[in-house]
């Protein structure tokens, strides 16, 4: 692989579409987790692994049937989830995941740090509490599956959504974290975001996330333009339900009914705009008459 900084590597529209839709899957979660935990937060880290070709080619099959799974389980409405374990869910190469309480771990420690060796070392946690760290390994599942999926020899990145932009937080410190497991990894990330928490320096986090040429933080603005210029984000999915039917077709449909929808709409205004233009200029000449 190249010497390039990762986002001079990877297209940087497709990892937009990407992070938007780990973003929305980890959000249509939160339901289901909130039939298993005590209380529900916005705070949440969804994560997968991905090949450089997935992204660039914007193949996101790996979300396909996760999704389909989720929209399952939510029509169902019980609470047998067997996905769910110790305030996560985790689906093949995916996996989101809430703050644990006992012991208190983030989102982006239990992904990243589940044994508590790189808060250990970086002095977060004391030797007492770094012995009872002890969480799922999240990790090697999703780099378990990505192999049987795309072959051993595939070069992959993880990808991280955080509700909230990795913490700079005296306790936790999960930007620190992620910028630690990179070099110590030697990982491609690609790590993003949509909201900053009161209590988190968001310009400290985002330079320590940018300080690592294997780090490839994109902004919310990537995926979450102003309304005025915001894509319609389903032209970029692949089928839940449609699978038979090639995906270039699909969008290809989709968008040119977008721009005929438009353009209707656009030439009803017009005409209603010039039939009330027509009446009043035909009432003004007969009163001038």
């Amino acid at each position: 692989m190249s010497d390039k900084p990762l986002n001079e590597i990877v297209n940087v529209e497709s990892v937009s579409i990407l992070m938007r839709l780990l973003r929305d899957f980890g959000r249509n979660t939160l339901p289901l987790l909130g039939r298993k935990v005590p209380f529900i937060q916005k705070q949440f880290v969804a994560a997968t692994i991905v090949s450089f070709r997935e992204i660039n080619n914007q193949d996101f099959q790996v979300i396909v049937e996760p999704r389909n799974q989720v929209e399952r389980l939510l029509a169902r409405k019980d609470t047998d989830i067997n996905m769910y374990e110790n305030y996560s869910l985790y689906f093949n190469r995916i996996a989101v995941l809430l703050n644990l309480q006992e012991p208190n771990m983030h989102g982006e420690a239990r992904l990243l740090d589940p044994m508590g060796n790189i808060k250990n070392d970086m002095g977060l946690i004391s030797s007492e509490e770094y012995h009872y760290t002890n969480d799922i390994k999240f990790l090697e599942r999703m780099k378990y599956q990505f192999y049987q999926s795309c072959g051993r020899n595939t070069e992959y990145i993880i990808c991280v959504f955080s509700h909230h932009v990795p913490c700079t937080l005296k306790t936790h410190q999960c930007a620190r974290l992620i910028n630690e497991f990179s070099k110590r990894t030697n990982e491609f990330l690609i790590v993003s975001y949509e909201d900053v928490f009161y209590d988190t320096d968001e310009d400290v986090a985002l330079n320590i996330l940018s300080h690592y040429s294997r780090i490839f933080c994109l902004y919310p603005v990537y995926f979450c333009p102003p309304k005025k210029s915001d894509k319609n984000i389903e032209t970029y999915l692949l089928p839940w339900d449609e699978e038979e039917e090639p995906v270039c077709r699909r969008i290809s449909r989709r968008v040119m009914r977008a721009v005929s929808n438009k353009r209707f709409r656009t030439e009803k205004k017009k005409r209603k705009s010039f039939c009330r233009f027509s009446k009043f200029m035909d009432s003004n000449v007969c009163e001038e008459i």
